[in-house]
C-alpha cells in the first residue's frame, strides 16, 4: 500500500491492492481495506465464511459470560435477601 501511495514504479496495481479498479479511491475505500486488514476487497471476500465463523463462536463466547455474570448476580441477590431477612 505504501508503495501504492507512494506511485513507485514496482507498486501493485490497484487491482492487487484494492480489489477493483475506480477513477479514483476515498477515504471510505481505505478504511474498507483497513477494515479488512490490509486485504484487498476480492481476496476478502473468499475469506468471509472463516471469519463469520470466527465472529460466531466469538458470540457464543460473549453470551456464556454475559450468562456467567447474570447467574453471579442472581446468586448475590438471593444471598442478600436471604442475610437480610434473617437479621430481622
Amino acid at each position: 500500500m505504501i508503495d501504492w501511495l507512494s506511485d513507485k514504479d514496482d507498486a501493485l496495481s490497484d487491482q492487487e491492492v484494492w480489489g477493483f479498479s475506480a477513477a479514483s479511491y476515498n477515504f471510505e475505500y481505505l478504511k474498507k481495506w483497513l477494515g479488512e486488514n490490509g486485504v484487498a476487497a476480492e481476496e476478502s471476500k473468499s475469506k468471509g465464511k472463516s471469519r463469520k465463523m470466527d465472529s460466531d463462536e466469538s458470540d457464543d463466547e460473549k453470551k456464556k459470560k454475559k450468562q456467567k455474570t447474570e447467574d453471579k448476580d442472581k446468586k448475590k441477590k438471593k444471598k442478600k435477601s436471604a442475610s437480610s431477612s434473617s437479621k430481622r
